[in-house]
């Protein structure tokens, strides 16, 4: 299957899974990301609007580096890498509240064991499409809150339709509601198709094949 073909069914999948259980340790992922921008962006006084740009223009960066990264010799090593990273940041902040959420602690466990059979059998095919799945988390996170977010905020039935939304922690929208005489709709318009662009681009470009260290 060529690359383009993976990660558009990749993108589809997590598309249709990102408001269930099952996409919980991208949830964590994407939602540690952002916490660490809002922190940052609180400490240093940021207005709300500045930090809701710089959260899209980060989100955007990651995702265009680690799409790239996916087209080179690295991708068997993106899953694992991240997958610990997050895992770091949880024990983190459980080590700082002093409290433990079980449910978190298994989302992101589990992945890292199921990971490390993964390389421990060097199933190179199982890696990639799961690379595919840790680097698309970010933009759907992304346009999850940017542009579905508000039309759910329209009412609750709508929200119900819009089940992708269900964890979602990010508000980036809100500062923006009414800004320049603009709707928070529109602006989520505009930032959901800065999130989409890379995807978009990469998702076409092919992948030069060569002999990687896991077949």
């Amino acid at each position: 299957m060529r690359s383009e073909e993976r990660s558009g069914i990749v993108f589809i999948i997590m598309i249709l899974l990102w408001g269930t259980l099952v996409t919980e340790p991208f949830h964590i992922l994407a939602g540690y990301f952002y916490k660490g921008i809002y922190t940052a962006g609180t400490a240093v006084k940021l207005p709300p609007v500045i930090i809701s740009v710089i959260t899209v223009l980060l989100f955007t960066v990651c995702t265009v580096i680690l799409q790239r990264l996916s087209k080179t010799e690295a991708v068997p090593f993106i899953p694992g890498i991240i997958a610990v990273l997050t895992l770091v940041a949880f024990i983190a902040r459980t080590g700082y509240h002093l409290q433990v959420d079980v449910g978190r602690a298994a989302a992101l466990i589990i992945p890292v064991v199921i990971l490390a059979v993964l390389y421990l059998f060097r199933l190179r095919m199982i890696l990639v499409w799961v690379a595919e799945a840790y680097i698309f988390s970010l933009p759907i996170a992304l346009v999850t809150a940017t542009l579905f977010e508000p039309i759910a905020r329209l009412g609750e039935t709508v929200r119900k339709i819009l089940y992708i939304t269900r964890y979602n922690e990010m508000d980036l929208i809100t500062p923006f509601d009414g800004l320049a005489g603009i709707p928070g709709i529109a602006w989520g318009i505009v930032f959901s198709v800065l999130a989409a662009l890379p995807v978009l681009y990469f998702a076409t470009q092919k992948k030069k094949e060569g002999s990687v260290w896991i077949r």
